[in-house]
């Protein structure tokens, strides 16, 4: 577990001050921060992101970032946080992108990225509407961990989404082969689905 720099810790307190997050939901302790496991932010109007410094509490397994109307963006960072079993990131209005280094989250069995962005028209025909983009891009960036580079099409991500075809269904789509995680079944109405190792 890396030791959290007097810098970051600092930078920490000062965004937990600054989100009025309570001690006991964010430590002002550094020993108590670096075994940190558990971490949720939740409905806060003043949260609009994330510092960079979120990426040295290595010992986090859980984040989860829900219903932040102001928060635009996640760091980079994240990437680091390479313990995460569980990640959740909804109902985020204005969140409208993810970081590239999400992909480095191997480790994640849990993951739900529902409503972010702009809360869409369900009529809405558009394929690139945000939910969507958000979906494609965790779901490309998954593919892309089994050297896959390609580009999704958005119709076949669509299917996805409604559940005419499963994720192993998309990747066997795209040459790509996924045999160590069950990818069988569809994924559910939320956007949400469990990556459990077999």
């Amino acid at each position: 577990m890396t030791n959290i720099t007097d810098e970051a810790f600092n930078e920490l307190i000062s965004w937990a001050d600054e989100n009025d997050l309570s001690t006991k939901k964010f430590p002002r302790n550094k020993e108590k921060l670096e075994n940190l496991q558990y971490l949720q932010i939740d409905s806060s109007d003043s949260l609009t992101s994330l510092p960079e410094s979120i990426g040295q509490l290595t010992g986090l397994q859980t984040l989860i970032i829900q219903e932040n109307e102001n928060l635009t963006c996640l760091p980079e960072s994240i990437g680091q946080l390479t313990q995460l079993q569980l990640l959740d990131i909804s109902y985020n209005q204005n969140l409208t992108s993810l970081p590239e280094a999400i992909e480095e989250l191997a480790g994640i069995s849990d993951l739900n990225i529902e409503m972010n962005g702009d809360e869409y028209d369900e009529d809405d025909e558009d394929e690139d509407s945000t939910s969507i983009v958000l979906y494609k891009t965790v779901i490309q960036e998954t593919l892309v961990k089994y050297s896959a580079n390609i580009d999704i099409d958005s119709k076949d991500l669509m299917k996805l989404e409604n559940g005419e075809i499963s994720v192993r269904d998309l990747a066997d789509m795209y040459g790509v082969e996924i045999d160590s995680f069950e990818f069988d079944k569809p994924l559910d109405d939320n956007y949400s689905y469990d990556w459990e190792r077999s």
